[in-house]
């Protein structure tokens, strides 16, 4: 009797959620890093979009946010449009495009698609640091990406929270480098078919939005994989002593090297190059078919005696995409915030050093080929004419997630190490203090908000402007409902400008009609203009004076008066 009741099978009811409870709990794990970025990314948008609305929006965004508009109402490929030297156009400007089609044109514009931006992009950096690893490393990895990269400086608003600028360039770097280290799965040496193709086409999309990804994209890609090539082939040659990574020591005399080729370095470094032909010929094709222009770039070196100033204002901007922004008006908090992320740059400089002495060793590619990408993009800046003040280091502003990612990979372990996590933890609130403190400051409006809303009370809609900082951004504040066209100023009299972001048949007396002038007070040159423009167009009907403006008005279209 005994016997029996200890044979007695349990149930199946019994043994049900047992065998329910491990694909809950893979569902779980699985899903839980996808969520926590997700959930990570709507709080830091939420902070960089308050800290964006600390800074006016400018001419500059003016232009782009007009650009997008125009696609969004059927110019997909700005026909008639002259951009500046960087088009931003299949990047940005599509990303302007999408936003103005739920939120319409306007100055809010600029300051959601930085913030969505810059929380992309420290995104993008904590996953590329994070890599393989998994577990403890894997998250504190892309943790220590993440903060180096938290709370930007108040300083540097305008150029890493507003835009579009090169910062967003960075975009289809990291991703390029994501497709390098995380798809790949070697057979023979050689990467999945499609990360190649993959690689070429990423990076030939940022070239033909921003021709300085050949600097921190292409070059960085080529050379760190033809120095693996070379040194994987150096050490397959016959009778090669060179140690293999994780093999035996040096092979015994006479004994051949396995014979090979690097495919996986050699495919990628083939990707980038084959990159710029079709970045080329995408812009080629926009051409022919009658879309933008794109001005020449003027690039130019400043000549020696300029460089020691240059070198200056690249230290101090880079200081300042770190955070360590001392210079300038800055109150208490923001110098103490400063000097708390000198931590920061002493750390990324660290990484820096310690990625370029792995250039050509069997390691990861993307460590040491965003060290190039930094060397060579600070290389390249610093002794040319860009350089004008701290606004320029918009032109190295890719240096920021490059050096997170550095971070991230090559300190995080030495950190578990050294059991500084809490330390680590306490630097990281502070981080988040400085973000809080910068997001809760006013927010801004944007340059010629007042003066749109002027205008639209005396039912003004069409004006011109010689200010390139009064035109395109009073046309962007009123949502599109008053034009105020930039024109030119030649020998005393008002021209059709040279062609700089704008629409060449803005100038059309046929289809357009501008019967204003304005300009800004705060110009030296305001009077000069304004004669130049009684020259042109004779006496005005109305001289009116709003806030910091001068509006003369006349009652007849006065883009037929142009030169």
């Amino acid at each position: 009797m005994g016997g029996s009741e200890v044979e007695t099978p349990v149930a199946p009811a019994e043994a049900a959620p047992a065998s329910h409870a491990r694909p809950a709990a893979s569902w779980r794990r699985r899903w839980a890093q996808p969520v926590m970025f997700a959930a990570a990314g709507v709080i830091l948008f939420a902070a960089y979009l308050r800290q964006a609305q600390t800074v006016p929006v400018i001419a500059d965004g003016g232009s782009f946010a007009l650009q997008a508009w125009d696609m969004l109402h059927g110019n997909v490929l700005l026909r008639h449009w002259t951009v500046s030297d960087v088009s931003f156009y299949p990047a940005e400007l599509v990303q302007y495009a999408l936003i103005e089609a739920v939120r319409g044109l306007g100055p809010e514009v600029i300051h959601i698609a930085g913030a969505m931006t810059y929380t992309l992009i420290l995104l993008l950096a904590a996953w590329l640091a994070k890599g393989r690893a998994t577990g403890r490393e894997g998250l504190t990895r892309a943790l220590v990406a993440a903060v180096v990269m938290l709370a930007p400086a108040a300083g540097m608003s305008p150029t890493l929270l507003m835009g579009p600028d090169h910062f967003g360039s960075a975009v289809p770097v990291l991703l390029a480098w994501l497709a390098v280290d995380l798809l790949p799965g070697r057979q023979a040496g050689r990467p999945r078919w499609y990360v190649p193709p993959a690689v070429a086409i990423l990076l030939a999309w940022g070239q033909f939005a921003d021709g300085l990804v050949l600097i921190t994209g292409v070059a960085p890609m080529v050379i760190v994989c033809g120095v693996r090539a070379a040194v994987k082939l150096w050490r397959r040659r016959p009778g090669s002593s060179a140690p293999r990574r994780g093999g035996p020591g040096p092979r015994a005399p006479g004994r051949e090297a396995p014979r090979g080729w690097p495919w996986a370095e050699i495919s990628l470094a083939v990707a980038a190059i084959v990159s710029v032909g079709l970045a080329r010929v995408a812009t080629a094709l926009i051409r022919h078919s009658g879309g933008f222009t794109v001005r020449p770039v003027p690039t130019a070196f400043a000549g020696l005696a300029a460089l020691p100033h240059h070198l200056q204002l690249t230290a101090e901007g880079l200081l300042g995409l770190f955070g360590a922004d001392f210079f300038g008006s800055r109150s208490r908090p923001d110098l103490a915030f400063a000097a708390l992320h000198l931590i920061v740059v002493a750390a990324v400089a660290l990484a820096f050093l310690l990625a370029l002495r792995r250039l050509g060793r069997d390691d990861e590619l993307a460590v040491p080929g965003l060290a190039i990408a930094i060397g060579l993009n600070v290389v390249a800046y610093a002794p040319t004419l860009f350089v004008q003040d701290l606004l320029s280091t918009r032109d190295i502003s890719a240096v920021l997630p490059f050096a997170a990612v550095l971070a991230g990979r090559l300190l995080a372990g030495p950190l578990l190490r050294a059991r500084l996590t809490a330390a680590f933890a306490i630097f990281a609130v502070a981080c988040a203090a400085a973000l809080g403190y910068n997001a809760a400051e006013p927010a801004q409006p944007a340059h010629g908000q007042s003066l749109a809303a002027w205008l639209a009370t005396r039912h003004l809609s069409g004006g011109l402007a010689v200010d390139y900082w009064v035109a395109n951004i009073t046309t962007l504040d009123s949502g599109g409902r008053i034009t105020v066209r930039q024109v030119g100023l030649s020998n005393g009299a008002l021209t059709r400008p040279l062609p700089r972001e704008l629409k060449s048949d803005w100038y059309s007396p046929a289809s357009q009609y501008a019967d204003f002038y304005v300009a800004s007070d705060i110009n030296p040159v305001s009077s000069s203009e304004q004669a130049a423009a009684v020259r042109t167009f004779g006496p005005p009907a109305q001289a009116l004076h709003p806030a910091g403006y001068t509006v003369l008005v006349w009652h007849k279209n006065l883009l037929a008066g142009l030169g």
